[in-house]
């Protein structure tokens, strides 16, 4: 990426995110990676939700646990978002098994 962007956008995301937010101790890293996940499932960015559904259960979340809270979003985000999502998450809960 020109001008170095390729570099800076990794680097301001760690500095952002591991430096401010993960120093909160409000919740645990488990919670934390649930509704991070939560909150990209409503963005409906899929790079991100692939990346944060496998982080969410290396974190402790089980499958069960994280499609349950997809469906909770329903409502809110429709039935494409929440089939899509749910899918994900089951694909990398089985990569991890494997």
């Amino acid at each position: 990426m020109p001008d170095n962007a390729g570099t800076f956008i990794p680097h301001a995301l760690t500095e952002h995110f591991f430096n401010d937010f993960y120093n909160r101790k409000a919740l645990d890293v488990r919670d934390r990676e649930r509704n991070e996940l939560l909150a990209l499932i409503t963005m409906s960015v899929e790079f991100q939700i692939k990346a944060h559904a496998r982080g969410s259960l290396k974190a402790g979340n089980n499958e069960s646990e994280l499609i349950w809270s997809v469906i909770q979003l329903l409502p809110y985000i429709g039935f494409p978002f929440v089939i899509n999502s749910v899918q994900v998450i089951h694909q990398e809960a089985q990569t991890l098994k494997e």
